[in-house]
């Protein structure tokens, strides 16, 4: 049985949709990795500062407190860095997808699935929350410093 020819441009438009999905694939693979270690870390290093420390009014709990923001805001930073850089390229390539798709149903299917599914429902959120936790997190420890310097 011969299967059918696509023309060139639908599977350009494919091939452009299996790249949205690889990009979705890599940050899910960074979320479930290095993200999820990283936000352990976080709060394993806020935890150990409070159980091991005497006194919150002392510099260098605000010292230690100080790093762990700075790791907070960086680790942020990241999430928003990937969070952008895959809104920007799916923006940038979604017209030319549709475009050289044309009324190919499947290609409007695999990118609706992609963007919608994969995106949307699963990495988006995933994203977010960690980003929330992060937020969580500094404003906890900014709390503690603004309570040890008001003494």
């Amino acid at each position: 049985m011969n299967e059918p020819t696509f023309p060139p441009d639908v599977i350009e438009a494919k091939n452009m949709v299996a790249a949205i999905v690889e990009s979705i694939g890599k940050i899910d693979e960074w979320l479930h990795g290095e993200a999820d270690e990283k936000i352990h870390e976080l709060f394993g290093k806020w935890g150990k500062l409070c159980a091991e420390t005497e006194s919150a009014k002392s510099r260098k709990f605000c010292g230690a407190c100080e790093e762990i923001l700075k790791e907070c805001i960086s680790f942020r930073n990241n999430i928003v860095a990937k969070s952008q850089a895959f809104t920007n390229t799916v923006e940038i390539d979604l017209e030319d997808i549709n475009d050289k798709a044309g009324d190919n149903e499947a290609i409007k299917i695999l990118l609706s699935h992609a963007i919608g599914e994969l995106w949307n429902k699963a990495e988006l959120p995933r994203l977010l929350f960690l980003f929330d936790k992060s937020a969580e997190l500094e404003t906890s420890i900014r709390d503690m410093i603004k309570y040890a310097m008001s003494a």
